[in-house]
């Protein structure tokens, strides 16, 4: 796994990285727990999610090294935004809907357009995706 978490993990007074750490699906359970220790290793976290709302309401959502973005992961334009000068992206976003093959085909154009923004917006930015099950 690719980590920003090893490099200021042991600095108890890390002062935040000028790049931010781009976390999609951060209202999900993964995203929602590792936000807060993205934080506490010292690192910009720009969470990601469908709903300002839904992100508002975390625990982290008010420390001055989040930024809250609404972005749809099918939405290019938002994902452009989001990536845009990131150096690490979890891509942590799973499709819900009953359909098997409707959540395969959706969370596979999620993740390329997720990658082709990351690419255009950040030049390529390390990426740590979680695969469907």
């Amino acid at each position: 796994m690719l980590s920003p978490l090893s490099s200021a993990a042991s600095r108890a007074d890390a002062t935040p990285e000028p790049a931010p750490v781009v976390v999609t699906g951060a209202t999900g359970y993964v995203g929602g727990r590792l936000i807060p220790r993205l934080l506490e290793a010292g690192c910009r976290v720009r969470a990601v999610g469908r709903s300002l709302d839904r992100l508002r309401i975390r625990a982290w959502a008010s420390h001055p090294a989040v930024e809250l973005l609404e972005a749809d992961i099918l939405d290019r334009s938002a994902l452009l935004r989001a990536s845009q000068g990131c150096r690490v992206l979890y891509h942590l976003v799973h499709t819900t809907r009953p359909a098997p093959a409707a959540i395969t085909g959706l969370d596979l154009q999620g993740a390329r357009n997720l990658s082709a923004a990351a690419a255009a917006g950040a030049g390529s930015p390390k990426t740590n995706a979680t695969a469907p099950s």
